[in-house]
């Protein structure tokens, strides 16, 4: 990958400025392998800003000794796969297995996090490195002839820290989000109850009672299929799919159709 950058800062390949580290998974016919001592990471795990400090699996100690493990602030890319250019960073010791690749920085050159961040934009290239065969992957030969882009040590800490308060923002915003629409069917079941059980006794009907009972509501109950000759610049408006965006409506209408297609359409 091409990449102009200031003249300050430095291309450098990943094997020029870190130790790049397979996973490995130690034997499964051995239980014994196998506990709570140090978190065992597979590419499922990846795609996450937050720092890995947990897994759904561990090792125990003895099966630490069958693996390799890797520092606290090591960068993970998985390599193979389905979930080939995911990136993960390690915010404690842990062992990864054979379909990742890890980058164990040089601190004195290399920030760990802006590497990690840096890693996260190369995701495409990565696949397009990798084998177009049914499983991709890059091996770890090609991988680590990458190239990183490096200004000089402070301003990739600068760079890193700016990145950080950004990842917080968002992910505090996306938290917000979640807990609004929690908000939301919390109010919707104190007001009316579970409408499966409906406790508070209400009315039920269906979709198509409610249009029956008003005969000028101009809402089809059923889409229909148009020819390409039959959508007009003007006349009654058609609303579709794309209408329909971010779970929020939009009548910002740019289709329509004629009155009389509009009398044959089901539904009206």
């Amino acid at each position: 990958m091409k990449y102009k950058s200031p003249k300050a800062w430095k291309i450098s390949r990943f094997s020029e400025v870190a130790k790049v580290v397979t996973g490995s998974t130690p034997l499964t016919s051995h239980p014994e392998y196998y506990g709570d001592f140090i978190p065992f990471i597979g590419p499922s795990e990846l795609g996450y800003s937050i720092p890995i400090t947990t897994s759904t699996k561990n090792l125990s100690e003895l099966g630490s000794k069958k693996a390799r493990v890797l520092p606290k602030n090591s960068v993970l890319v998985c390599c193979i796969g389905a979930t080939i250019g995911k990136v993960g960073f390690a915010g404690t010791e842990l062992v990864t297995n054979q379909q990742i690749n890890s980058l164990v920085f040089d601190e004195n050159k290399v920030c760990p996090r802006y590497a990690f961040y840096y890693c996260q934009t190369i995701e495409k290239l990565i696949r397009h490195q990798g084998s177009s065969t049914t499983l991709p992957i890059l091996p770890k030969g090609r991988f680590q002839e990458l190239q990183i882009p490096l200004p000089p040590l402070e301003e990739q800490k600068r760079i890193a820290a700016i990145l950080d308060k950004a990842d917080r923002v968002r992910r505090k915003r996306q938290e917000a989000i979640r807990l609004t629409e929690e908000l939301g069917r919390s109010i919707f079941l104190d007001m009316f109850g579970d409408p499966v059980t409906n406790p508070k006794g209400w009315n039920t009907g269906t979709i198509i009672d409610i249009v029956s009972a008003k005969p000028d509501l101009r809402c089809g109950l059923f889409g229909t299929q148009l020819k390409v000759h039959e959508i007009i610049s003007e006349g009654i408006p058609l609303l579709g799919i794309e209408n329909v965006k971010n779970g929020y409506f939009n009548n910002h209408v740019k289709k329509y159709i004629t009155q009389k297609k509009s009398n044959r359409v089901k539904g009206f």
